[in-house]
């Protein structure tokens, strides 16, 4: 089994409950059919394969069935990397359960404890960091086997500090 991450060529082609963009699985093939949560089934539309050692993650680039499907360069992922040559696809991960994933903009996986977002109670509009109960063990990168999308993939393997979360506040 390999990680393999389904990324929708546009922001914003999601619909509510369509949100399993992360599995651990066969890699699929391109012009292959998936289902990400919901009843839409999407294609396979391109592939890149990242290594590490001699394990490999996977990218697929997908579109639900029957869109229009914008051009290579205009994908979402696509322009990111040209706004932020160094952005890296960073996941985090206790045995085979996803915690969560994110994008880095400067390349850099986490370290250390991880944190979340959460609405400030005096001020909605800003976000307070919230330390969670999970830290970072060790780091796999997956270098792309070609010039890929991302400049890595991390997998980081996490352990649970069995600590309170507002007992390191």
């Amino acid at each position: 089994m390999s990680l393999v991450f389904f990324e929708p060529v546009s922001s914003g082609m999601n619909q509510d409950g369509e949100t399993d963009l992360i599995r651990f699985s066969e890699p699929p093939q391109i012009g292959a059919t998936v289902v990400i949560g919901g009843e839409r089934r999407w294609i396979v539309l391109d592939i890149e394969t990242y290594h590490h050692d001699d394990k490999a993650a996977y990218l697929a680039f997908i579109a639900p069935e029957g869109t229009v499907i914008p051009e290579r360069a205009l994908w979402s992922a696509r322009q990111m990397r040209d706004s932020y040559p160094a952005i890296s696809l960073d996941v985090q991960v206790c045995q085979n359960y996803v915690i969560s994933d994110g994008l880095d903009i400067d390349g850099k996986p986490p370290t250390g404890r991880l944190y979340s977002m959460e609405a400030d109670a005096d001020d909605p509009t800003r976000g307070r960091r919230v330390p969670s109960q999970w830290r970072v063990e060790a780091v796999e990168t997956y270098q792309p086997s070609f010039n890929g999308t991302y400049t890595a993939i991390h997998v980081c393997q996490c352990v649970s500090t069995n600590l309170p979360a507002l007992a390191l506040v």
